[in-house]
C-alpha cells in the first residue's frame, strides 16, 4: 500500500513513531546523574560502568547495531561510516544530551552540518520535534499530577 493510500490514522502512527523506541536507543537506561548533574546511562547487554549519553550511545550501537536517523542506512559501529550527530548543532546551542543525539551516516552528518534538522530533512525534523513535544507533554502531565 502506498503512503498516499494509507488511512490518516495509519499515517499519523508512522509520523509519531519515536525513534528512541528502537535499538540501540532503547538499550540505554538512565541510572543516575553525575555530581555535576550530567545524566549517566548503562547499556543493556554490557557490563561497562554508567557513562555519558554520547559514549553510551556509541557502545549501544556497537552492541546492537542501528540505522541512520536521516536516511535509514543500517550500521553497526561508530566508524568512518557512522557517527553521532547533534540534532540541534552545538554551535546553535545544542547539548550532549541523549535527546539531542542521533546515529547518522557520515554522508548525512556532513550534509546536514549545522543546519536545523527541519531544514536539512523535514520528515526527520518533524519526527524529532514531535518526540520532543511528547517528552514535554509527559513532563507537564507529571507536574499537573502533583
Amino acid at each position: 500500500m502506498k503512503a498516499e493510500q494509507r488511512r490518516p490514522a495509519e499515517a499519523e502512527a508512522i509520523i509519531h513513531r519515536h525513534w528512541r523506541e528502537e535499538l540501540p536507543y532503547r538499550a540505554l537506561v538512565h541510572v543516575k546523574d553525575s555530581a555535576h548533574g550530567t545524566p549517566l546511562y548503562m547499556v543493556a547487554g554490557s557490563s561497562e560502568p554508567a557513562r555519558k549519553a554520547s559514549k553510551a550511545l556509541k557502545l549501544a550501537l556497537e552492541l546492537h547495531g542501528g540505522r541512520c536517523f536521516y536516511c535509514q542506512a543500517k550500521g553497526e559501529t561508530v566508524s568512518a561510516h557512522f557517527t553521532l550527530d547533534h540534532v540541534e548543532p552545538k554551535r546553535r546551542g545544542g547539548r550532549d544530551l541523549l535527546r539531542n543525539l542521533v546515529i547518522a551516516c557520515t554522508h548525512c552528518n556532513r550534509s546536514k552540518a549545522a543546519l536545523p534538522v527541519e531544514v536539512f530533512q523535514p520528515n526527520a525534523g518533524r519526527e524529532w520535534l514531535l518526540a520532543i513535544q511528547a517528552l514535554i507533554k509527559a513532563r507537564l502531565e507529571l507536574i499537573s499530577e502533583d
